[in-house]
């Protein structure tokens, strides 16, 4: 089945389209076959993109380049699902209509929204949370927060703390701002890129999308932290940086075995 990871975010320059092109490309490296990004914003980025890797002669490790207008998106991701493509990545352009953000959040199996510490960029992701949270729980998606353009020695708890309000859980690692990241020419994921699209692929395993209700005069409460659970080895999230289990089950059953021993 095919599975679809967009990135989405109403604010421009936020690290959509960089994120998606990487994510993209690390799928392909990683050993997945059929890999398309889809541009929905017509500032011919990626468009330009492709045009320019046509002299490379390592075209098979670099993921099919698609451009759609904003009317068309949801059809054209309907159609690669029949082709059984599988995986969509979508990088969605920051004028879009609500309509089709909410219709691409529906279309989604993870949505990821990329943010800086940036006030502007908060103030605005969380509007867009706001916009799309209902058609993502209704959905199944998984809705997650990357951090992006991050100083290399900006700590853990500050991150946490600038970005918690946003009511969407945190995925355990940010990419920094490092030149690297925004030179599209090079088409190479790098390593934080892979990491971010192995977490992605967690979070698509198991949804998590248990979006936080937004409220300015009260803390979010937000699952931080992505554990492995001791019994059964799936990926969850939870509020504490000392949780074991997944479920009360894999608790007991835990519990259980130790009791035998």
């Amino acid at each position: 089945m095919t599975k679809v990871i967009s990135f989405l975010n109403r604010k421009g320059g936020t690290g959509k389209t960089t994120s998606a092109l990487y994510v993209a490309t690390a799928l392909r490296r990683m050993g997945f076959q059929e890999v398309t990004l889809m541009e929905t914003d017509r500032n011919y980025s990626l468009a330009t993109l492709k045009a320019m890797r046509q002299d490379n002669d390592d075209l098979e490790s670099y993921p099919e380049i698609i451009q759609t207008r904003d009317a068309d998106i949801v059809r054209i991701i309907g159609q690669l699902c029949q082709a059984m493509k599988d995986v969509v990545v979508v990088d969605g352009a920051a004028n879009m209509s609500a309509a089709s953000l909410r219709a691409i959040a529906r279309s989604s199996n993870v949505i990821a929204l990329p943010c800086s510490l940036s006030p502007a960029e908060i103030l605005v992701t969380r509007m867009t949370v706001e916009d799309i949270s209902e058609d993502a729980l209704q959905a199944g998606a998984g809705m997650v927060l990357l951090p992006v353009r991050i100083h290399w020695f900006t700590q853990q708890r500050t991150i946490e703390a600038a970005l918690s309000g946003i009511g969407v859980q945190l995925l355990p690692l940010y990419v920094p701002n490092f030149k690297q990241y925004t030179d599209l020419q090079r088409l190479t994921p790098g390593e934080c890129y892979e990491m971010v699209t192995r977490e992605l692929l967690r979070v698509m395993s198991r949804p998590v999308h248990q979006v936080q209700p937004v409220d300015s005069g009260t803390a979010v409460q937000v699952m931080k932290h992505y554990k492995t659970c001791v019994q059964c080895g799936e990926g969850f999230w939870a509020k504490s940086a000392k949780a074991e289990y997944c479920s009360t089950a894999c608790r007991v059953a835990h519990h259980r075995q130790l009791v035998r021993v």
